[in-house]
């Protein structure tokens, strides 16, 4: 089996197990500790990914290229030992700000136990095996966290009292991940010598990625602050259903930025052209595929969001509806942002990211005054749709202007199956994302937006 098929075949089983077990995770919980229960956990998780990203700094991508350029020649003892010391500040910070701002108690608990994981993620080496393209490790790890998570939950959170529980489930579920890849780090590289010298070098070097990172995080978790800011944890549990199915969705992003950024390192310094037939490809797929994903996620959103949390949640169905069209506009982005970095614009990513921060945070708060967790959703449609129009700006001096192929006949499929689900009897959700499927693959095969032999060719390439 070939490194590239290997590699595809176990990201994908691993984000198929993970999202599974992260689906049950979120439906446990939601149905478990109710919409403000159920908020104030996401908004503790969502502050536990801005103590990673601070703490990380940019070192997690700035490593990767470097050790898929450079090999054996990365100290990941350095970047580890960095890693830790930003960690340490940002959870102090946290503490900090939790103490003077964060009511009530419950929601100020469960926000700095979800952020002592931070050290877990400081430690976690995902980005060094990412960089050697031994996927298949950092598929173990993510699955293992993801497991251990859930049975935590099940374990320990059995009402809505349970929120401390069901932070200190997020812990056990990283620490899981981060152990099992030291471990095999261990073995396969020897004993990892974690020391601090050369944190100032490594901090101007990941800078461009650090603020890159921490700023495109916005896109993902600002929202979820705000809303919890501005119109309180049951608001915030409202918008999280939403965003959480997005998320699932999200898990061929996932694969994608995973195995594009060092591929794209790789193709670059082969020749530009190899990169951009590969990126121009890479998008027509997804167009392909995630054009359908938005169209029956709009038109079916409330059965599906009630399906998964119960009568409780649907009002988070019209967010749903809109949120689900960043799943199409965020792997555009990804494709763009892995030729921007793999071509060494480092400057003009950052450049665009803190634009992209601004635009996210006028835009959401925006929507929120004026529609609520709808016009939340609106504003994140709008502030990622513009990032994406900016970064492929800053890789066209680079490469040439990336077109997926066949553009024209891949939204013509997808309005035969926004037509078919229009006039679709009423009938029990699943039946309908069957019948939707089967519209479009025929559509799509009818007007040659893809033929049977590539279809064919991309089940034997990646089955």
């Amino acid at each position: 089996m070939s490194r590239v098929r290997r590699n595809v075949s176990s990201l994908f089983a691993s984000e198929l197990a993970r999202r599974i077990l992260g689906f049950f995770a979120v439906a446990y919980l939601a149905r478990t500790l109710g919409v403000e229960g159920f908020g104030m956990v996401m908004i503790g998780l969502t502050v536990l990914s801005y103590v990673s990203l601070t703490g990380s700094g940019g070192l997690h991508v700035l490593a990767t290229r470097n050790v898929a350029r450079d090999g054996g020649s990365v100290d990941a003892g350095s970047i580890v030992g960095t890693r830790l010391v930003n960690t340490l500040v940002a959870i102090g910070l946290v503490a900090m700000s939790t103490a003077t701002w964060v009511v009530p108690a419950a929601l100020a608990e469960v926000v700095l136990i979800t952020s002592l994981s931070g050290m877990s993620h400081a430690l976690f080496l995902e980005w060094y095996f990412q960089g050697k393209e031994q996927m298949t490790e950092t598929a173990v790890a993510r699955t293992l966290g993801a497991a251990l998570y859930l049975a935590s939950l099940l374990a320990l959170v059995h009402g809505p009292d349970d929120l401390r529980s069901a932070a200190l489930a997020a812990v056990i579920g990283d620490l899981g991940s981060t152990g099992y890849l030291l471990v095999r780090y261990r073995r396969m590289y020897g004993r990892l010598r974690i020391h601090f010298r050369s944190w100032l070098p490594l901090m101007r070097s990941a800078l461009p990625f650090g603020a890159g990172s921490v700023l495109g995080h916005l896109s993902v978790n600002f929202p979820i602050l705000a809303v919890g800011a501005l119109l309180g944890s049951a608001e915030a549990g409202v918008f999280s259903g939403a965003n959480k199915l997005v998320f699932f969705l999200l898990m061929v992003d996932r694969i994608l930025g995973t195995m594009l950024l060092p591929a794209s390192v790789r193709l670059q310094l082969a020749a530009d052209e190899r990169l951009s037939a590969t990126l121009a490809e890479a998008l027509r797929w997804i167009v392909l595929v995630g054009l359908p994903l938005c169209i029956g996620g709009m038109f079916l959103a409330t059965p599906l969001v009630t399906l998964v949390y119960g009568g409780t949640f649907a009002a988070s169905g019209a967010v749903f509806g809109i949120l689900v069209w960043y799943v199409l506009l965020t792997m555009i982005h990804t494709v763009y942002t892995s030729g921007v970095l793999a071509t060494g614009r480092e400057d003009r990513y950052r450049n665009v990211m803190v634009v992209s921060a601004i635009l996210y945070v006028v835009a959401v708060s925006g929507g929120i005054l004026m529609g609520g967790a709808v016009g939340a959703a609106a504003g994140v449609l709008l502030a990622e749709g513009v990032t994406v129009i900016l970064m492929e700006r800053a890789l066209r001096p680079a490469l040439q202007v990336l077109i997926p192929a066949r553009f024209g006949r891949i939204v013509t499929a997808g309005i035969v199956l926004a037509a078919s689900l229009t006039f679709l009897p009423p009938m029990h959700v699943s039946i309908s994302v069957a019948a939707g499927a089967v519209v479009y693959i025929v559509a799509a095969v009818g007007v040659q937006a893809v033929t049977v032999p590539e279809l064919r060719e991309m089940i034997r390439r990646f089955a």
